[in-house]
């Protein structure tokens, strides 16, 4: 049984502070991952392993696979919370693409999705940088 490959970015993990955005999304995943939403989360914490499941058609369907472990092992890639939340939102729109509408994972997918956007309105706001803040 082979691995699933997880691919990551070509460009070089961040070195510079993470902003309160960053971190607070850095938080939402881990939230997404917990125990608390143990019931749903488990479809999407690891990338769909796509041979043992047989599911040949996968990669031809699926052309950028995301899961919840991908997207925390790309934190350190993601140069804004913009793109982190787009790998998000692949995760579900991924799951809704390949599975039909009343297959099991799409109602747990919704219900994630659910938690997601609940997280996502209590992100605190996007600053335009750290030195404007320490001008005022």
């Amino acid at each position: 049984v082979r691995k699933p490959v997880r691919d990551l970015p070509d460009t070089p993990p961040r070195k510079v502070k993470l902003t309160e955005r960053m971190r607070a999304c850095q938080q939402l995943v881990k939230e997404l991952q917990c125990k608390k939403h143990s019931d749903y989360n488990w479809p999407f914490l690891q990338p769909v392993d796509w041979v043992t499941m047989k599911l040949h058609d996968y990669l031809t369907i699926i052309k950028t696979p995301m899961d919840l472990g991908s997207v925390k092992d790309k934190f350190a890639h993601y140069q804004t919370p913009d793109e982190l939340l787009y790998d998000m939102r692949l995760i579900f729109s991924n799951c809704y693409h390949y599975n039909p509408p009343d297959c099991d994972v799409v109602v747990m997918a919704k219900k994630l999705e659910v938690a997601f956007e609940q997280l996502v309105v209590s992100l605190p706001p996007e600053v335009e940088s750290e030195s404007s803040q320490s001008d005022s």
